[in-house]
């Protein structure tokens, strides 16, 4: 019996153990989307340690053993380690090289190499916080300017699009149009659009996008402009209700938006022309004559205009042949020249990045390049002899059957949508009705403008007439009144109304 006891103890003392283990588990996360490791991130000296490999991918770097010594490298920054070493070295071979002491070194953990997060995220220009309370380390990239090119969401969209036409999107346009909503959502409504867009924290990724946004509007070097704005229309909600004012406040502060109220009779023109304006011309005619009952919108609008780092010469500029998907060809426009790019290729693909001025580059893909990320940071700087089109296309679609093959089903339901904490005073469900995206882009010897604009509609549902009867209650007799304290359940006042 006593032994019996002692096995019960036991076990219950290792099932307490292991609770508490799941409660301190540290969420890592950069630019608001959580890391997954392979070893669980561990705290030693008051340091997060967390997988080598893994932290220097998601940093856009590569990792070199070369014993004792390990290397993460990204572009011309060499960081070096030595495992049980507490010193570090940055720029280790150049003539600014810098020592660092760490608080804890690298250990090898299940035969995983574990590094001190803050020290190699800075050493990279990184910001890192960390907050006790949820046991999170949020990591700010320095690459916020340039969000990387191709992410998983990105290729799900493009999949689901005509694979035999041009076309043009803005994947980020509809991210933030998207995430915009995910803020007035609940539930598994919020969790559909989040786990489409590989965000993992709503409120790490508006601190992140807050930075996004203002750096991107802030660049020097080009015309960028990204603005949002919500639209309620007071025709459909009612003259009491309107967007909550917590929504508000998330779109002022996080996407730098505007909060306005239209009625059916201006809600097209309004929406149209704010987008016109934000897009300097170029996106026209968002919404069309069908859309203008809507109850809300919620727009993003994205503009770009910078100059290549390297011109071509329009004297270089003659006619070439393009062979299409179907084998047509074509003579067209093609522009040259031969100059030093970072380029990469391998037995599947060949690709090559063409900097703008600015903090933004072009990756020119021939073939299929399935880790575009992994190619992106094999790149070496090579001679290359460079022949492109030169381009103009614009491109409008319904991106609703596309989201749902994403996984965003609910907000689209009128059974199941849950937006409640998006609108105040209005009782009747609503839901998203279509997400409406144009896109435009003009490729010369000069450089690039590009602009596009997304739309969120909502709509209100059918989900109380088709499912709900609707009581009448008029207090047209006399009646009986209390006044109830809910908290202690005491009748404060009582009454009755009788003529």
């Amino acid at each position: 019996m006593k032994k019996l006891i002692s096995v019960i103890l036991t076990l219950a003392m290792l099932l307490g153990m292991t609770a508490i283990a799941a409660d301190d588990e540290i969420k890592v996360l950069l630019d608001g989307e959580r890391i997954k490791f392979d070893v669980q991130p561990i705290i030693e000296n008051d340091c997060t340690l967390v997988p080598m490999r893994t932290i220097a991918e998601k940093l856009g770097a590569e990792v070199e053993w070369k014993s004792p010594n390990v290397f993460i490298i990204k572009e011309r920054k060499i960081v070096m380690l030595s495992i049980g070493s507490k010193d570090m070295s940055i720029d280790t071979f150049s003539d600014s090289a810098q020592k660092v002491i760490l608080d804890t070194p690298p250990i090898i953990v299940n035969n995983r190499t574990l590094v001190p997060l803050r020290a190699i995220s800075e050493a990279f220009g990184s910001d890192v916080q960390w907050d006790g309370e949820t046991r999170a380390v949020s990591i700010i990239s320095n690459r916020t300017v340039t969000p990387e090119p191709i992410d998983n969401y990105t290729d799900k969209l493009m999949s689901e699009l005509p694979q035999d036409e041009n076309y043009v999107v803005s994947p980020f346009s509809l991210k933030i149009a998207m995430l915009m909503a995910a803020n007035g959502a609940k539930g598994d409504t919020q969790s559909e659009i989040l786990d489409a867009f590989e965000v993992y924290d709503i409120e790490e990724f508006n601190k992140y996008a807050k930075q996004l946004i203002a750096d991107l509007n802030a660049d020097d070097k080009a015309e960028v402009n990204i603005a949002n704005s919500i639209w309620f229309n007071k025709d459909i909600g009612g003259k009491n209700a309107d967007f909550s004012d917590t929504f508000k406040n998330i779109i002022k502060n996080s996407y730098s938006g505007t909060a306005e109220t239209v009625t059916n009779k201006n809600s097209i023109e309004k929406v149209n022309e704010w987008t016109e304006k934000q897009t300097n011309g170029k996106i026209k005619n968002l919404l069309e004559e069908d859309n203008r009952e809507y109850l809300a919108a919620l727009v993003n609008a994205i503009y770009i205009k910078a100059d290549w780092k390297l011109p071509f010469e329009k004297e270089a500029t003659y006619k070439e042949t393009f062979t299409d998907i179907d084998g047509k060809e074509t003579e067209i426009d093609f522009m040259h020249q031969t100059n030093y790019f970072d380029y990469y290729e391998n037995e599947d693909a060949k690709i090559v990045k063409m900097p703008y001025k600015n903090d933004m580059s072009m990756y020119v893909v021939l073939g299929d390049a399935e880790n575009l990320r992994l190619s992106i940071n094999n790149m070496n700087n090579k001679k290359v002899s460079l022949s492109l089109p030169k381009f103009k296309l614009d491109y409008s679609a319904d991106l609703k059957d596309i989201l749902k093959n994403m996984g965003i089903k609910r907000a689209f339901s009128d059974k199941n949508s849950d937006f409640k904490s998006m609108v105040q005073n209005m009782m009747i469900p609503f839901k998203l009705d279509n997400v409406f995206q144009k896109a435009i882009i003009e490729v010369d010897e000069k450089g690039t403008e590009a602009a596009a604009a997304t739309a969120v509609m909502l709509e209100a549902t059918s989900a109380l007439t088709e499912t709900e009867e609707i009581i009448e209650f008029k207090a047209d007799k006399p009646f009986t009144y209390y006044i109830l304290d809910d908290e202690h359940n005491e009748i404060l006042f009582a009454g009755r109304y009788v003529k």
